[in-house]
């Protein structure tokens, strides 16, 4: 016996998914219908000031209420190793699986590697700007030329945004990647529900 029923699926051909919140995912090389569309902030949007290269600033407000594995956030941290959370920082640097206990939670997972944007306390290679920017319908995060930690990964850079959206979407663009990565890139609710 077999019991069927019709889903609206959010994508034409998504990777994966459900995961435990009910999130699908899919990218570019697999959707066709899934179009790149970078919301260029650098000029308008707030430059986070970072107090070193591992730690987030205070608690920054999205503007709207962003529904995220069942709980609604209206702020959220930055964090200068590439992701989005909404709980407490978290300075690990080195990037693991996810779901993991041992990685930030609840969080959105753009480029989390030992990244070196520009910081209150710059090496010698520190480089790119962090911004962020609300509107009425979306939240946009967007690391500029961010460099990578220099060991192992010199003359890396790496451009990519996040944007939230009222309706719980989260859309996460690549410009522009020199160099080598090694990046986790996901979501995840806690230490079993996410998806990488």
């Amino acid at each position: 016996m077999f019991d069927l029923s019709s889903v609206n699926l959010p994508f034409s051909n998504p990777v994966s998914g459900p995961d435990g919140g009910g999130y699908y995912w899919t990218s570019s090389e697999n959707d066709d219908n899934l179009g790149f569309n970078w919301i260029d902030i650098e000029s308008s949007g707030t430059q986070v000031q970072f107090p070193n290269n591992d730690s987030s600033p205070d608690a920054i407000p999205i503007g709207f209420s962003f529904p995220f594995f069942g709980n609604q956030y209206s702020e959220c941290i930055i964090n200068p190793n590439g992701w989005i959370g909404f709980g407490q920082d978290f300075s690990l640097w080195s990037n693991i699986e996810i779901p993991s206990n041992d990685a930030p939670r609840p969080a959105i997972f753009a480029m989390w590697d030992d990244l070196n944007p520009v910081n209150n306390q710059c090496n010698q290679y520190c480089a790119g700007e962090v911004y962020y920017q609300s509107f009425t319908n979306k939240f946009v995060v967007t690391f500029d030329g961010v460099a990578h930690w220099w060991t192992n990964f010199e003359n890396t850079f790496y451009d990519f945004q996040v944007i939230l959206y009222p309706s719980g979407k989260i859309d996460i663009n690549y410009r522009n990647l020199i160099g080598d990565y090694d990046a986790s890139v996901g979501i995840q609710k806690n230490s079993t529900i996410g998806s990488q």
